[in-house]
């Protein structure tokens, strides 16, 4: 919980290791009686029972580490608390059992509110504070991804109590929050002393209901409009390994495997890679150039071959090779293999990334890719441009994966933003965004009056395409112009937040537009000054100008103005030229993230379909 909610923080603490269980063998002592007599030294004993040795093995993976290790702490880890969001339009309550309002005003306390020595909130007491509708208390849910590191950043949830009458968590903004093992139960509210991660921000809500729930089911609209996510608001506050449980607890084989990821890792040193605990267990950190993608950089551990020699991983390439040429291949396990081989083996397979069935080069491309062979990104460049290609989307993900920002993959990338498939251009987009390519012009929108901090992401993307405005809600809060002079359509008339938000073309010059906002009265009754802006109809320069850009006077957080754009492109009110004329916009909300529950047996390729166009606008989630 801090007074300035918006100003985000990297946060770093000592780290604070995740319990495991960690047996230390009791070595026997050898005792003697006398000269003659010898006493045979008793066998460490182990703590963990042997598991089932995995059976029929295929011969191409045989002595991988998968072979003979179970890959385990793989689900996200819950973290929670009580926490209090401010700044709502009179919609917040904070009635809550009596535990949690105690801990509440504690925290409070703890912040300085009520306190003389603190200059503007010496009058403000935590019990005015809970009785102000601008306030509401909400739970606050954490899922710590797996292999997570200390300073990464996640999504976090926030929803209301069931005791609340807070009718919707939109504009609001969540103080800093500290996130425990069942921080938020109802009669121990904190939970456990240990804090995993903390989590401040602005308030996303769904932007169907955001503006006007009225305009909706009412009953849907009163459900969306309870909950919400802090995009990219949590931050870890210590690291959570992925662990190997040895299939057969042995000391020396742990000691082994720990050796081999950290012979095969040994470019991201001095971090810790591999890490064994003891007979049974061995620790995995997830090294930074994966950016979090913990299922790859696991999969690939599991598919290292504990002898990692030049010549054995020449010959074991080639046997790969002729592997993946037969009909229904395990091309999954083969194409980290490859890569688990290292530069060696590329000899063997470069070939096969011209191969006539594309999920075979798909296979080799990839793998040689994330070894840095400069044919590889160009096959699977050729793989993205084919239309219908059942492996167009994942080839562009591999390329935007690799940890290498080489101009010479974006330049690869950048014909794609003009593809015909809206599914193919927004992949592009997030590529080369994520790259930081020239051919994206990004803007960051900075809240009023805290210019060191940040709202969210503008980018401009230009594309001979029917026009697409993306918009996250996962991650970092971005939006995307995707098209060429998106702009209002004109005249323009639009009204939201039941008129208080007014968009039209001025009187006196119709190449202009007004927006004009009058801001709800306060709990004591004083009306805010409404606030009016000229600006030109690009699309751009009205949602810089609705984010607070230029000092308009306008501070609409990020979900208020994907709310906006969202009715705007609904009503059918933007628009761009592709192919020489003028058409309609299209709204693409970002899907969720799917969280894999587990990934314990050997891993298949994404899942592969031919990628259609899909004009207009994408469905929101309920």
């Amino acid at each position: 919980m801090h007074h300035c909610a918006h100003h985000r923080r990297r946060l770093r603490i000592a780290p604070v290791f995740c319990a495991c269980a960690v047996a230390l063998s009791a070595a026997g002592l050898a005792l003697t009686s006398g000269c003659s007599r010898k006493v045979k030294a008793k066998d460490p004993v182990s703590r963990y029972q042997p598991l089932p040795e995995r059976k029929d093995v295929p011969a191409f993976l045989k002595d991988t580490i998968w072979e003979r290790t179970e890959l385990t702490n793989t689900e996200t880890y819950l973290v929670s608390s009580f926490g209090l969001v401010a700044n709502l339009d009179g919609t917040g309550n904070s009635d809550a059992p009596i535990a949690v309002r105690e801990y509440i005003i504690k925290e409070l306390q703890r912040h300085r509110f009520g306190d003389e020595r603190m200059p503007g909130f010496e009058d403000i007491t935590p019990e005015q504070v809970l009785r102000d509708p601008r306030f509401a208390i909400v739970r606050v849910d954490g899922l710590l991804p797996p292999g997570v590191r200390e300073g990464q950043f996640f999504d976090v949830h926030i929803s209301t109590l069931n005791e609340s009458t807070t009718t919707s968590l939109a504009r609001g903004d969540l103080y800093q929050t500290d996130l425990r093992t069942n921080g938020a139960s109802t009669t121990n509210p904190g939970g456990s002393v240990n804090v995993w991660a903390r989590a401040q921000g602005p308030v996303f809500v769904n932007p169907a209901f955001a503006l006007d729930a009225t305009a909706n089911d009412a009953a849907v609209a009163k459900r969306s409009l309870r909950r919400g996510v802090v995009m990219d608001g949590g931050v870890a506050m210590t690291s959570r390994p992925l662990a190997l449980r040895l299939l057969q607890p042995q000391r020396s084989m742990a000691r082994r495997i720990e050796w081999r990821v950290d012979e095969y890792f040994q470019e991201t040193k001095p971090d810790t890679v591999g890490a064994a605990q003891d007979e049974g267990i061995v620790y995995l950190y997830v090294p930074a150039k994966y950016k979090g993608d913990w299922q790859h950089f696991s999969q690939l551990v599991m598919h290292l071959y504990l002898r990692g020699s030049e010549s054995f991983a020449a010959t074991k390439a080639k046997e790969l090779a002729d592997e993946a040429v037969k009909p229904g291949a395990p091309l999954g396990d083969i194409t980290y293999c490859w890569e688990g081989l290292g530069p060696f083996g590329l000899p063997f397979y470069r070939d096969l990334m011209s191969h006539e069935r594309t999920d075979v080069a798909f296979a080799a491309a990839r793998a040689a890719a994330w070894l840095d062979d400069p044919v590889a990104p160009q096959a699977l460049a050729r793989i993205a441009r084919t239309k219908g290609d059942q492996w167009q989307l994942d080839a562009i993900r591999t390329l935007a994966a690799l940890p290498t920002n080489s101009p010479a993959i974006n330049e690869l990338l950048r014909p794609l933003l003009n593809s015909d498939q809206t599914l193919v251009r927004t992949e592009a987009y997030k590529a080369l965004s994520a790259n930081a390519d020239s051919s994206i012009f990004t803007k960051v929108i900075k809240p009023l009056h805290q210019p060191m901090s940040e709202k969210f992401v503008l980018d401009i993307v230009k594309s001979t395409q029917p026009p697409i405005i993306h918009a996250t809600r996962s991650g970092i809060p971005r939006i995307a112009i995707i098209g060429d002079r998106a702009q209002l359509n004109l005249p323009v008339t639009f009204a939201a937040m039941d008129g208080r938000l007014t968009i039209s073309t001025t009187p006196d010059n119709d190449k202009t537009v007004a927006i004009y906002y009058r801001p709800m009265a306060s709990p004591g009754g004083r009306v805010p000054p409404p606030v009016k802006v000229l600006s030109r109809p690009d699309l751009a320069e009205i949602v810089a100008r609705l984010g607070g850009e230029g000092g308009s006077g306008l501070n609409f957080n990020y979900g208020d103005v994907v709310s906006i754009l969202h009715e705007l492109t609904d009503a059918k009110k933007l628009s761009a030229v592709a192919n020489g004329r003028r058409v309609p916009a299209s709204f693409v909300l970002q899907d969720l993230p799917e969280v894999e529950d587990s990934i314990y047996s050997a891993p298949a390729l994404p899942d592969a379909r031919p990628q259609a166009d899909e004009p207009g606008k994408v469905g929101l989630a309920k």
